[in-house]
């Protein structure tokens, strides 16, 4: 991912177990749950969109995760 400057902020992970898991090791020092974990469906569509200030994951249109950048 990258800022408003183009310069790369960080990236980002995610880890498929029993819980679902997020890492943004520029912004996270371990990896954590998501907030709402997805629908139990076996088919997911996921979408991810970030903005200057935001990422937000989706799965199966629910928000599992709305990450606020700091400044």
């Amino acid at each position: 991912m990258n800022g408003k400057d183009g310069n790369e902020i960080s990236t980002v992970y995610l880890t498929f177990w029993n819980e679902i898991k997020y890492w943004l090791p520029k912004c996270t020092s371990e990896w954590i749950s998501l907030p709402v974990q997805p629908p139990e469906k076996v088919e997911k569509i996921w979408t991810i969109a970030k903005t200057e200030t935001v990422l937000i994951i989706m799965c199966n249109s629910i928000e599992v995760l709305n990450f606020q950048f700091a400044d």
